[in-house]
């Protein structure tokens, strides 16, 4: 194999994944371009998976969503990096394909796209917009982009394998390794402390954009992510997550759309406009939404969350994080 295109594989996991982890491992060794290394980064205080191939190395990390990917990666000894969640179908050339849009633009990372907004129904895409402010877009230069409230709008019809992005989803993403060493994930550990690393995507995939880097989304490779509707549903069953995604939010929002040490002033008064309006809008929707579970409770989380957030960003603990934008050349 061409050492340039070498890579090691990095999965996150808490060693639940049961099937699916064993549906990933089978498929990891299938690849056309084959790993150097699989390891598996396990949660500490979780029992090793009985699920295996027999080349895996087991590390004992951190529990967290960012612990588990913000490691020194001493034992990567390959340019490249494949970073996966331990619920992710690989067909046998995505890889590959990744690997073949990465060096083509000389790009720092290819997300692969697991959650395809652009397939759902049109009922989906509708309540996705209201809610969520996540929206279709017809602008051929991006596959994703960012918005000033951190909303996210996506390509609608993509016609090429793939595109430039600003962000893009966890769970399958091909790194450049000196692209994600320079972009420090370890400053952002604080995010853990919050119990629910909600946005984390933003602190890895738009972080190296923000910061210089060249990321791609990749559209047809095939990638397959296994439990993208039991994540969905363990959140819907969270009671308080409505306060935690208001309160998540809102930090997001600041830290990558407020406090950025690329935004100019006018940047910054555009930005809280815009999410001025979005948090009017929310206080509507939410108590439009208090009013017909006839519960005061969804309205009050809302506003207790964005509270908590702003109460977070004035502490001592994110006072002393680094900047978002370190703007390091990568």
């Amino acid at each position: 194999m061409n050492c340039e295109l070498s890579y090691c594989i990095a999965i996150r996991t808490l060693g639940k994944a049961g099937e699916k982890y064993q549906k990933e491992l089978d498929s990891l060794v299938k690849q056309t371009i084959p790993p150097k290394k699989i390891l598996v980064y396990l949660a500490e205080g979780y029992e090793r998976p009985k699920e295996t191939v027999g080349v895996e190395e087991i590390i004992y990390s951190p529990k967290g969503m960012v612990s588990q990917r913000a490691r020194d990666y001493k034992e990567v000894d390959t340019p490249y990096v494949l970073m996966l969640d331990d619920d992710v179908y690989l067909p046998p050339t995505a890889v590959e394909q990744m690997m073949n849009a990465i060096t083509t633009e000389q790009a720092d990372c290819v997300v692969a796209d697991t959650f395809p907004s652009q397939r759902l129904p049109l009922k989906n895409k509708l309540l996705a917009a209201l809610t969520n402010w996540a929206t279709p877009h017809f602008d051929q230069r991006w596959g994703i982009k960012i918005g000033r409230t951190t909303s996210f709008s996506y390509l609608n019809n993509p016609k090429r394998d793939y595109y430039p992005a600003q962000n893009g989803a966890g769970p399958c993403s091909l790194w450049r390794l000196d692209a994600l060493k320079s972009i420090h994930l370890e400053h952002e550990l604080w995010l853990d402390k919050l119990g629910f690393a909600y946005g984390d995507e933003m602190f890895f995939f738009h972080k190296l954009y923000r910061n210089g880097g060249k990321l791609l989304i990749h559209y047809t490779c095939g990638a397959e992510h296994l439990d993208a509707q039991s994540s969905r549903t363990a959140y819907k069953q969270d009671p308080e997550r409505l306060m935690k995604r208001a309160r998540s939010w809102f930090i997001l929002w600041w830290r990558t759309q407020y406090e950025a040490a690329d935004l100019s002033m006018f940047d910054r008064i555009l930005s809280v406009i815009c999410y001025t309006f979005k948090v009017i809008y929310d206080i509507l929707l939410h108590l439009l939404y208090s009013i017909a579970r006839l519960s005061y409770k969804p309205l009050f989380n809302y506003l207790k969350g964005l509270l908590a957030g702003y109460r977070f960003v004035h502490t001592n603990t994110y006072r002393n994080v680094p900047n978002f934008c370190i703007r390091l050349k990568v």
